[in-house]
């Protein structure tokens, strides 16, 4: 159980994240099934077969694994929760904070609607760190690397970060 100074904020999903994870499932399912089910008579296709199905369900485990799961904003430090890992973004080196209602990003690297939008994007023309399940009422945060993320409440988020800030001496 987290101390009272700790503020936890989900990431809920939009319907684009929702409907290409659940597309995402089934394609891995299906792909799987017919794997196992209908075997290739040739050698090399049976081998073909299985190591295209289990790169695609490695590739599908990692996307998973990466996926931001909360925020917490902690005494010194935002944390964006992953399944596997954290990502932590002190308050000291935080310069500017500010809401973006529906950003236009070009993503360079990482995934664009399975399990979430995280990896890096180029928001005009600036490489960001995408952690979000959502592409609207986003939260810019501008410190050591910039960082769009999308905590579930973005205005009361942006007011207790500011508090944040203000208690470590920032802005």
């Amino acid at each position: 159980m987290r101390r009272p100074e700790f503020r936890e904020y989900s990431l809920p999903a939009d319907r684009t994240v929702k409907t290409l994870t659940a597309i995402g499932i089934l394609v891995v399912a299906i792909v799987f099934l017919l794997t196992v089910l209908f075997r290739p008579a040739s050698g090399v296709a049976e081998f073909t077969a299985s190591i295209a199905s289990i790169l695609l369900i490695v590739v599908f485990a990692v996307t998973y694994l990466y996926s931001p799961k909360r925020i917490v904003l902690e005494e010194d430090k935002i944390i964006i929760e992953r399944v596997l890992g954290k990502v932590e973004i002190p308050y000291t080196d935080i310069r500017e904070v500010s809401l973006v209602s529906r950003p236009k990003m070009l993503r360079l690297f990482g995934s664009g609607g399975l399990f979430g939008y995280f990896g890096l994007f180029n928001f005009e023309g600036e490489t960001v760190h995408v952690y979000t399940k959502r592409l609207k009422d986003l939260v810019l945060i501008k410190a050591s690397k910039t960082y769009l993320i999308a905590p579930d409440n973005p205005d009361e988020f942006m007011k207790s970060l500011k508090y944040k800030l203000r208690n470590s001496g920032q802005k």
